[in-house]
């Protein structure tokens, strides 16, 4: 479907520019096209497209560059700031056709976008390079990022379940096993937070053969959108609603982080939450690990944790969470699942996230005081302190 093909007049009805910069109707080889003169860190935006991309699987165009450059496309898709987006490298001299599969398009920061609800398209130039466009379109299939597509770049065979899909070369993983478990997981979760609904693709988990290759794998990823990834940190990672791991023998199928990165993923696939380690995510994560993954010793140190806790102010305020505290957020979760008074907070919270992509219990205006009070009260309940 041709959304633009710039051979109408008009393009002021059809497209505006933000930060500068000058754009023109002007005759090329094959008709007509946007010729756009930016300013650095200038735009161009569709005024509008079809808002429903669930059945489209790739945004195409055509383009060239007086010089070397780079471009980043964007699609708005949601509430306020939320859009998908991708860096695009453009070689300078003749027309290059650009093919960009939706599922490789990396969710901007702040409120998380829907394919569902799209808003325009939009070009972001990076420097005062010239650069024409034309034949802006979309192609039928789907905009979510299949485990085949990921498999394609981390190796591995893929394994599906109803709602995982495990991708691993290890020959020593139950991968069958794995992707029940973790099936398992998903409608605990869809059961505990029914208005998320199911995901419409298989949340993949990547299991690499060890911890060399799962890090160079998060890297490869992270290419894989066109951005920079570091090498993690942790024995867990997800990227881009991508689960990843590593291998160990000792622990199996049954290794506690599988779970732990899959309910990020899964999250990912089916709200608008941000994933940047807030509370909200790690709780979930934490909640449903130990849920699956119960560990002994997990209430003398929690207890030790909350007779000396991290203000609420600070571990629900949105922003990252240190590992240490993931105990903490456990609480929280536990109280707002269980606690008559507290269940309906969390949908408040999703609301807000997909308005703002802020977690921040003090921004929703939460008595910090009596969930304080009442985690304490919870914990204390269910561990017989």
């Amino acid at each position: 479907m041709i959304l633009f093909d710039f051979e109408a007049t008009g393009l002021a009805d059809q497209w505006q520019m933000a930060r500068g910069g000058q754009a023109s109707r002007e005759a090329c080889e094959s008709g007509w096209c946007l010729h756009v003169k930016p300013a650095p860190q200038s735009g161009i935006g569709s005024r509008q497209v079809p808002s429903d991309w669930t059945g489209f699987g790739k945004l195409t165009f055509r383009a060239r560059a007086a010089a070397d450059t780079s471009v980043e496309v964007r699609v708005p898709a949601g509430e306020g700031r939320a859009a998908y987006w991708r860096r695009v490298d453009l070689r300078g001299g003749s027309w290059q056709t650009v093919r960009l599969p939706l599922g490789w398009l990396r969710r901007a920061e702040g409120p998380a976008p829907s394919w569902s609800t799209v808003k325009a398209v939009s070009f972001t130039f990076r420097d005062a390079t010239e650069v024409w466009l034309d034949d802006v379109a979309v192609s039928a299939g789907s905009p979510f990022l299949s485990p085949e597509a990921v498999a394609t770049v981390t190796g591995g065979h893929v394994t599906l379940g109803r709602y995982a899909a495990v991708i691993s070369a290890v020959p020593s993983l139950d991968a069958s096993a794995l992707a029940s478990r973790l099936d398992a997981v998903a409608e605990a979760v869809l059961a505990d937070i029914p208005f998320l609904g199911a995901p419409a693709a298989p949340v993949p988990l990547v299991v690499f053969p060890d911890e060399p290759s799962y890090r160079d794998g998060v890297v490869r990823i992270g290419a894989a959108f066109a951005a920079r990834a570091d090498s993690p940190g942790h024995d867990g990672h997800t990227i881009e609603g991508i689960a990843t791991s590593s291998w160990d023998a000792a622990q199996g199928f049954a290794r506690p982080v599988y779970t732990h990165e899959f309910v990020h993923a899964l999250l990912t696939a089916t709200s608008t939450l941000p994933n940047s380690g807030e509370w909200l995510q790690e709780g979930l994560a934490s909640w449903y690990q130990l849920r699956f993954h119960p560990q002994p010793s997990f209430a003398d140190g929690l207890r030790r944790h909350l007779d000396r806790p991290l203000p609420l102010s600070r571990l629900c305020d949105g922003a990252h969470v240190q590992a240490q505290y993931y105990g903490e957020t456990w609480t929280v979760i536990g109280t707002m699942l269980e606690e008559p008074s507290w269940t309906g907070t969390l949908p408040r919270v999703f609301e807000a996230a997909a308005r703002t992509g802020s977690t921040s219990l003090v921004s929703l205006g939460v008595d910090l005081a009596a969930l304080d009070r009442d985690r304490r009260g919870w914990a204390a309940r269910r561990f017989g302190w």
